[in-house]
C-alpha cells in the first residue's frame, strides 16, 4: 500500500460459505498478491494464513494454501521469535486478520496510514444479497449518529468496554452495576454468542420471556441457548429490544437478527448465553453487533455504535412498524432462517 492512502474498504461476509461462524474479507498477501479469504477478529491480535507445506491437517479452504517461495517479500520466522509465541490457537480457520489493541495487530502496524481507526459493518448471515464491510482509516460516510463510548485500558490485546446496564423491552433490567465492573467485558468480532455474567443473563432471560409469553416455548437443543420458542404456527413475531448500557451515554440497540437465533424453520432460540458465574468476563459476540455500525478509534480510545451500512442488493420486504418501541417485529417468512453446519461454532 502506499504512504498516501488513509481510507481502505474490503467487502464483509458472513463465513459460512467458508465453513467460518464468523465474519471474513478476502486479503492479497506477498508479492505478488496471492488472495486469501480470513476472519477478522478484534480479539487476536496475529494474523496468519495457512502455508505450504501443510505438515499436518490444514483447515478445507477455497483459495490455494499460500506459498511462501512464490512471495519475495516472504521472510521467514523463527519458532523462537516473540510473534510465534504470541501465536495461540483460534480455532479451525483458514486465516486471521488480527484487529487487537497489541503491538503485532495490523491496526498498531499501520497506525501511521489508517490513524489506529478501523469501522465495520456485520450482515445478518439471513440476508443473503447483504454486504457488509471492513474499512480501515476514517469513518465511512455512511456512518452517521454514532454514540461513543471510552475504551478501558486494562488489556493490552481486546477492547474492553465498562458495560453498565441493559434494557429489555424499554425497562431498565434491576443489576447491580458491579456485577458488569467485576467481571469486565469486551467486544469481539470473532466470538459469535454473547456472554454475560450469570446474575445478568438471569434477569436478561427473564424479561425476554415476559415479553414472549404470547408464544409458545419450546425445549432447547442446544448446550449454548437455552430460552427456544416455536413459531410453526405463526408469519410474524413481536421480539423484545435488547439495548446495552455504556460508560459515557453510549447505547448499542441490537438488532431484531441479533435477538433470536434461527435453529430451523420454525425453532428460534435467545441468542445470548450466562457464564458459570459473575466473575467470568463477559463478551459481546458477532450475533448481537450484526447490522450496527461499530467503529473502533485506538487513538482517542473509544468504541461507538450507529445504524448500519451494509449494503443490500436485494432488500428483504420492510418489517411492520411495531405498537411501541419497545419491540421490533421480525417476519418469519421474509427471512431465510440460517444453521450452524457444526454444533460446535456455538460454543466460540
Amino acid at each position: 500500500m502506499e504512504e498516501s492512502i488513509k481510507l481502505a474498504t474490503l467487502p464483509a461476509l458472513y463465513g459460512e460459505a467458508y465453513d467460518e461462524a464468523s465474519y471474513v474479507v478476502t486479503v492479497g498477501y506477498g508479492t505478488p498478491k496471492k488472495n486469501q479469504t480470513v476472519a477478522f477478529d478484534t480479539g487476536s491480535d496475529i494474523s496468519w494464513v495457512q502455508c505450504k507445506p501443510c505438515v499436518s491437517t490444514c483447515f478445507p479452504q477455497r483459495e490455494p494454501l499460500f506459498n511462501p517461495s512464490e512471495s519475495s517479500s516472504y521472510r521467514n520466522i523463527s519458532c523462537g521469535s516473540l510473534e510465534c509465541a504470541n501465536l495461540t490457537r483460534s480455532g479451525c480457520s483458514s486465516g486471521i486478520l488480527g484487529l487487537g489493541r497489541g503491538n503485532h495487530s495490523l491496526v498498531t502496524q499501520t497506525v501511521k496510514k489508517f490513524g489506529g481507526i478501523f469501522s465495520y459493518c456485520l450482515p445478518s448471515p439471513s440476508a443473503s444479497s447483504r454486504t457488509g464491510h471492513l474499512t480501515l482509516g476514517a469513518v465511512t460516510k455512511a456512518a452517521k449518529n454514532i454514540s461513543y463510548t471510552p475504551l478501558n485500558l486494562d488489556h493490552e490485546t481486546f477492547y474492553n468496554l465498562d458495560l453498565v446496564g441493559i434494557s429489555v423491552g424499554g425497562r431498565v433490567l434491576p443489576i447491580n452495576a458491579s456485577v458488569f465492573s467485576n467481571a469486565g467485558t469486551i467486544i469481539d468480532s470473532g466470538t459469535v454468542i454473547t456472554r454475560l455474567p450469570s446474575s445478568a443473563y438471569a434477569a436478561l432471560r427473564s424479561a425476554f420471556k415476559r415479553g414472549m409469553s404470547a408464544y409458545q416455548s419450546t425445549p432447547s437443543k442446544s448446550s449454548l441457548l437455552d430460552t427456544c420458542y416455536d413459531f410453526s404456527e405463526v408469519d410474524t413475531i413481536a421480539v423484545p429490544t435488547i439495548v446495552f448500557h455504556f460508560n459515557g451515554g453510549a447505547d448499542m440497540e441490537v438488532d431484531v437478527s441479533g435477538t433470536m437465533y434461527g435453529m430451523s424453520r420454525s425453532r428460534f432460540c435467545l441468542a445470548f448465553a450466562g457464564n458459570i458465574d459473575d466473575t467470568d468476563l463477559g463478551i459481546i459476540g458477532n450475533v448481537q453487533q450484526q447490522n450496527l455500525e461499530v467503529v473502533y478509534d485506538t487513538q482517542i480510545g473509544r468504541v461507538g455504535f450507529g445504524p448500519g451500512s451494509c449494503t443490500d442488493d436485494n432488500p428483504p420486504p420492510k418489517n411492520p412498524t411495531p405498537k411501541n418501541s419497545s419491540q421490533r417485529i421480525l417476519q418469519l417468512r421474509a427471512v431465510t432462517i440460517y444453521m450452524l453446519i457444526f454444533v460446535w461454532f456455538l460454543t466460540l
